[in-house]
């Protein structure tokens, strides 16, 4: 990754790795054991009309959910 890096901005060359970072990620039970990352969509959840509860596991699947609710909506 340092060698890539540094093909952009060579001073990465002169780095040192000290500690990486991790983060925890909510993974919905039916994909734990593969790399998929499904959208949970549940629309009209709870007491409010309209009230629709997304979770996803990347940012492309923004354009998913636009259309899922544009055609539960018809907007």
């Amino acid at each position: 990754m340092m060698a890539d890096a540094r093909r952009y901005v060579p001073l990465i060359g002169q780095t040192k790795h000290i500690d990486s970072l991790w983060e925890v990620k909510t993974v919905l039970p039916t994909a734990e054991h593969n790399d998929s990352r499904p959208i949970l969509f549940v629309p009209s959840h709870g007491a409010i009309p309209g009230y629709t509860c997304i979770m996803g596991g990347k940012i492309d699947n923004v354009q998913d959910v636009l259309r899922e609710i544009d055609i539960l909506y018809g907007t």
